[in-house]
């Protein structure tokens, strides 16, 4: 998804990762964006099914207006972030409410504080935390490929489910990924 909009990405993921928390590692990757003088960042979690590009697009057009962009998540967090350079502080964001329902209320309340940016703010999404959520996206966004996907596998069983893994192999290959569990115990 995130190809399909020409922009230019850069992918962060677990093994790029070393930090203790969430929040070090969230700032350890916008400041690596920042220290290859990159001045604005589109920060986007993986756990949103029903973001698409036409989102990420659409925040870049406000990032480009000098808005800082939040998407709220349906969960109290954010699926999307869109933040100037001028607008980061690593001490302030690390005191953020990091996995909390509190976090979108924090994010903006910093942003409206540390900057005389003006801060957009998209449509709140369904992220997947628990089965719950992924019920809720299968109800809501009937033509995301994702969920068509999903509801295939679902309906014509263990056929398409071989398909489906030798897809989901090449993404994760190309996204550096794995689907190794942990190890097993004797």
């Amino acid at each position: 998804m995130v190809i399909s909009t020409g922009l230019p990405y850069k992918v962060v993921n677990e093994h790029c990762q070393s930090s203790k928390t969430f929040a070090e590692n969230f700032c350890n990757a916008i400041e690596g964006c920042f220290d290859n003088d990159i001045s604005k960042v589109i920060a986007i979690g993986t756990d949103c099914a029903t973001l698409h590009a036409i989102d990420i697009l659409n925040a870049n057009k406000h990032l480009n207006k000098h808005k800082n962009v939040i998407g709220a998540d349906s969960h109290g967090g954010f699926y999307l972030l869109g933040l100037h350079k001028s607008n980061y502080d690593r001490a302030s964001f690390l005191k953020l409410k990091w996995c909390t329902k509190a976090l979108f209320t924090d994010v903006i309340c910093y942003i409206k504080n540390a900057s005389t940016a003006n801060l957009y703010t998209l449509s709140t999404k369904n992220d997947i935390n628990i089965d719950k959520d992924l019920k809720q996206i299968f109800l809501v966004d009937k033509k995301n490929m994702f969920v068509i996907l999903l509801k295939n596998i679902l309906v014509n069983g263990s056929l398409l489910i071989n398909i489906f893994a030798e897809q989901l192999n090449i993404i994760f290959e190309y996204f550096q990924f794995s689907l190794r569990g942990p190890p097993a115990r004797a």
